[in-house]
Order: C-alpha cells, then sequence, then structure tokens
C-alpha cells in the first residue's frame, strides 16, 4: 500500500498501481538501492501478462534513479534479489 505517495520493497512483489495510478505525464519515479545483481521490471494490464520489461543488469550495489511512464499498466512487478527499491508517485499525498 502507498502511504502518502510513496512505497518501499526489499523483495521482488507487484504491484497494483489501480486507482494509485498518476494522470498522464507524471511519470513514477523509482530509486533502486544496493541491488547487486539484476533488476528487471515488468508492467502490464493484468497481473499475468507483462506488456513492457525493462531490464537494469549487474547493478553491483550501486543506486539507481529510474522513471516509470504515466501510461505504465496497472500492474508492475519488480524482480531483484537483493537491496531495496523506493516508489514515489507524483501528485497530492493519497492518505493525508
Amino acid at each position: 500500500m502507498f502511504i502518502d505517495n510513496e512505497l518501499a520493497i526489499v523483495s521482488g512483489v507487484a504491484i497494483d498501481l489501480g486507482v494509485s495510478a498518476p494522470s498522464s505525464g507524471q511519470p513514477i519515479k523509482c530509486f533502486a538501492r544496493g541491488i547487486t545483481l539484476d533488476l528487471l521490471v515488468q508492467s502490464g494490464a493484468t497481473d499475468s501478462v507483462a506488456d513492457t520489461t525493462t531490464e537494469f543488469e549487474s547493478l553491483n550495489g550501486e543506486d539507481l534513479e529510474f522513471s516509470l511512464p504515466s501510461n505504465t499498466g496497472r500492474w508492475v512487478a519488480f524482480n531483484f534479489l537483493d537491496g531495496s527499491i523506493d516508489i514515489v508517485l507524483p501528485g497530492n499525498p493519497t492518505n493525508p
């Protein structure tokens, strides 16, 4: 669950953006920290089908900032073995 538009994850997970999805033109900011191997990010309209896949290879524990476009599918899956990812939605906090 997003609290104040932020979510921290420490293991691979699929997230249902549902009503939290940003409006057009507002990307979703992501910050990967301490991931030593690969990070695979998949998104799609359902939880079982990936429409897009992005792979970041051999991060070697270095911090990485990236954005998911505002038209990202409702479901987003982050697959990684170690480290963490912080996700920040644009706009007003969802749980003020």
